[in-house]
């Protein structure tokens, strides 16, 4: 009996890829694993949901167990890796091992986390998962003044959604504008405009250094140009960075990502690598349209 294709990794690239695989091969032996509950959800969504009055569960529109029915599969949640053995051709875990044909790394990226002093800055919160959501609905309750760390396109995203629900949002990022890394200065003064009349304070061309918490149980930011703002509760958006932890614990190529060629293929074979971990050419690109296009390619290549 041959070994599974294994997906590490439960999130969109992951259950984009079984999607597609099943497309091709209805039978194939597959397993995904994921270090969360595996719920089906549309990650570009945890930015925009507060305008559509989305809680996590209604985010949620697939449990890991219907997941597995509907692509005929084995989804292990709640189930972290640890390493990959990849002469032997298998993931280790706390209490078992499992063996592949293939494997792809779907495990995603982590949030940048944002280098600040002070006594509070433990308590800033980055959004990166479903159950981050669901905290920062329950954390926001009752609150009114936000702060925001950084002017990319989640940052403006958040600013957006917040301010429509009537939060007092203040955009902090040194950029000169929003989006500046994906679209002219001046197309981001417009943005900027759009956002501050919708209620969104921008403290553009400075940093967050220190966050300390008040006598109120709010909070201070102190920024890199000398000002102060007290707000109830920071937001950071900072950014993200591909996740190569486990690649490295098999000696797979990496730099800023997963490094893979044209097919997907890792340094080290038959193991691959999807979406936000995966480095293609110099390019990490964490948008959705490469992922469907760079999933398709891929079942077509594991199933020969």
């Amino acid at each position: 009996m041959s070994h599974p294709t294994i997906i590490i990794g439960a999130g969109l690239a992951g259950y984009q890829l079984a999607r597609e695989l099943r497309k091709l091969d209805s039978t194939m032996s597959l397993t995904l694993i994921t270090a969360d509950a595996g719920k089906y959800y549309s990650k570009p969504l945890l930015s925009t949901a507060l305008s559509s009055s989305k809680t996590a569960e209604t985010l949620s529109t697939a449990t890991a167990p219907a997941m597995a029915q509907q692509l005929n599969a084995v989804i292990l949640t709640e189930t972290p890796v640890n390493a990959i053995d990849p002469v032997k051709k298998a993931i280790l875990m706390q209490d078992k091992k499992l063996f592949y044909s293939h494997l792809v790394l779907a495990c995603g990226a982590d949030v940048i986390k944002p280098n600040l002093q002070g006594n509070a800055a433990h308590k800033i919160l980055s959004i990166n998962h479903l159950y981050h959501y669901a905290e920062f609905r329950d954390l926001i309750k009752n609150k009114k003044r936000i702060a925001l760390l950084g002017a990319g396109l989640i940052g403006c995203e958040f600013a957006n959604d917040l301010s429509n629900v009537g939060y007092e949002v203040h955009v902090i990022a040194p950029n000169n504008a929003p989006l500046d890394l994906l679209i002219p200065e001046k197309v981001g003064k417009l943005l900027q405009t759009a956002l501050e009349q919708n209620g969104v304070t921008f403290h553009l061309g400075c940093i967050a250094e220190r966050i300390d918490n008040t006598k109120d149980n709010d909070y201070c930011l102190t920024l890199s140009n000398g000002s102060r703002l007290n707000v109830e509760f920071v937001l950071s958006a900072i950014g993200l960075k591909p996740h190569v932890g486990l690649a490295e614990t098999a000696n797979i190529a990496i730099n800023r990502g997963i490094l893979v060629n044209r097919y997907l293929e890792t340094s080290v074979p038959p193991i691959y690598a999807l979406g936000d971990c995966a480095e293609v050419e110099g390019h990490v690109l964490p948008y959705i349209t490469p992922l469907l296009n760079c999933s398709r390619a891929l079942a077509k290549t594991l199933t020969g």
